[in-house]
């Protein structure tokens, strides 16, 4: 679900005249977000004893602040188009 949404913010972005940290955080942010949640749920549970989540959990929160961010950023650069 993710990965779709990614795709059509690349597509998005195209059409905003972001440029610079901007244009790299709404380009790259919905896509980066995507592989950080999946790697915070993956390596999260990696153990032979893991009745619990471990450390890398933290993962999933880093990759939904930058979800967050490359969303608002991404509609901030469309509003202002």
């Amino acid at each position: 679900m993710l990965v779709t949404l990614g795709l059509v913010c690349l597509v998005l972005a195209d059409a905003t005249d972001l440029s610079g940290l901007a244009g790299r955080i709404a380009r790259l942010g919905v896509p980066g977000a995507a592989i950080l949640m999946a790697a915070g749920f993956l390596l999260s549970s990696l153990g032979r004893e893991a009745d619990g989540p471990n450390r890398l959990v933290a993962l999933s929160w880093i990759g939904a602040a930058v979800l967050a961010a490359g969303a608002a950023t991404l509609g901030i650069g469309l509003l202002t188009a």
